[in-house]
């Protein structure tokens, strides 16, 4: 028997959540032209909440799950919502114009999102280091919007501009269910949080119930295929994983290896949608996760 130190658990759970993610983005963008946002983002949920149900119950023997007030248990729902549920629905919208590519660097901000969130809401402090690299990965972004605009010219580069900033709001959602996650679950079970979370979106979303009849009538299978990956795999399993991980690993630990995401993003991207990244995108997302690099490794947060 292998002795496997929690620390050790901790960076493999959250390797596992970010490989999930990373191919989320190419799994929707196989699937959302068979799907609107809000009807596919509802299908990921019911997926996922189907899963947990399952995993909620295998456990239940196993935790006490009726210790959380019922105040942690109403912010975890809360946190589920924005990071889950508006964070799917306008991810999918961005999926319809941006490519995988650049949706892969853009989440790949997540954890310098997360920073600036700490920096408004935790009081907390950054050094001069840290305010260079958000800076830095600011430029790098505005080099990703920019070369999306010169592509977009022919057809409406407004659209353009809105689709990305879904992007943009949408991992500022992740990085409020990030920021605020790790306090939460220092008084609840990740597995419960982790249901909650899931459950809480699913029902929100149950609003685009008709779209989504509407949808199935006529969707491939190809596309309903990768809806179940992702309502297993980047929902049900990643979000679970992320939870236990964080339960662990420090913010900053779990932060780091989020940085792989844009690399396993673009691998999937070339190898299964045969999608090459433009110069500008490569770029600009190389200067955004340099600079989010240099703020999580000299931009240390201090309470």
């Amino acid at each position: 028997m292998f002795n496997i130190s929690a620390q050790t658990k901790g960076y493999c759970y959250v390797l596992t959540t970010v490989f999930c993610w990373g191919a989320a983005y190419v799994a929707i963008k196989g699937c959302i032209q068979d799907f609107s946002p809000g009807a596919l983002a509802l299908l990921r949920g019911l997926i996922a909440s189907l899963c947990m149900i399952i995993v909620y119950r295998a456990h239940y023997r196993c935790h006490d799950y009726r210790s959380s007030t019922t105040k942690i248990i109403l912010i975890s729902g809360f946190l589920g919502t924005l990071g889950i549920g508006l964070y799917n629905v306008l991810l999918n919208m961005s999926e319809q114009a941006l490519s995988a590519s650049t949706i892969g660097f853009l989440g790949g901000q997540i954890p310098l999102i997360t920073t600036i969130l700490a920096l408004a809401f935790l009081k907390e402090s950054l050094s001069k280091w840290g305010y260079v690299g958000i800076l830095i990965s600011f430029f790098g972004i505005s080099l990703i919007a920019y070369s999306g605009h010169n592509r977009a010219l022919e057809h409406a580069a407004h659209s353009h501009f809105f689709y990305l900033c879904c992007m943009l709001i949408a991992i500022i959602m992740a990085g409020v269910y990030s920021c605020l996650q790790k306090p939460v679950l220092k008084q609840i079970h990740p597995i419960k949080f982790a249901c909650i979370a899931i459950w809480s979106a699913t029902l929100c979303l149950l609003y685009f119930a008709h779209d989504l009849y509407h949808d199935l009538q006529t969707a491939h299978v190809h596309s309903i295929g990768y809806a179940v990956f992702l309502g297993i795999f980047p929902s049900a399993i990643a979000y679970l994983t992320w939870s236990k991980g964080l339960s662990i690993l420090s913010a900053c630990q779990a932060a780091a290896l989020v940085y792989f995401m844009p690399i396993i993003t673009i691998l999937l991207s070339i190898l299964i949608l045969h999608d090459q990244p433009n110069f500008g995108t490569l770029l600009g997302g190389s200067i955004a996760m340099v600079g989010a690099w240099i703020n999580h490794k000299y931009g240390k947060l201090k309470s």
